[in-house]
């Protein structure tokens, strides 16, 4: 401990290695405080018009007409890809066209 209290270069070379330390902090904190701000606007109907723009991406893209096929006790769709999407995909397939893709004036609330 005292050779590195008298010398001058390992000294610096801390102090440094502080500095940028605390400078990696610095941003690595503000990019996490960005991507809470993005994710959760402080205006929260941006949040809700960003769910919406979601959900009416997602269920724009469901085949209602796609095929099933019983398999290990299971319904599975015949079509591959359409296996492999999410599960919000495959509920709005599940709920069916009718549901998904009612008229926002009718179901209003009170």
């Amino acid at each position: 401990m005292k050779e590195m209290q008298n010398d001058a270069a390992l000294q610096e070379a801390a102090l440094k290695a502080a500095a940028s330390k605390r400078e990696e902090d610095k941003l690595e904190n503000e990019a996490t405080v960005l991507e809470w701000e993005t994710r959760y606007p402080d205006d929260p109907r941006m949040l809700v018009i960003r769910r919406i723009k979601q959900f009416l991406a997602l269920s724009g893209s469901v085949d209602f007409n796609a095929k099933l096929v019983e398999s290990g006790g299971r319904k599975r769709f015949v079509n591959p890809d359409y296996e492999a999407k999410p599960g919000e995909w495959k509920f709005c397939y599940r709920a069916g066209r009718e549901s998904v893709a009612a008229p926002v004036n009718s179901h209003r609330c009170g």
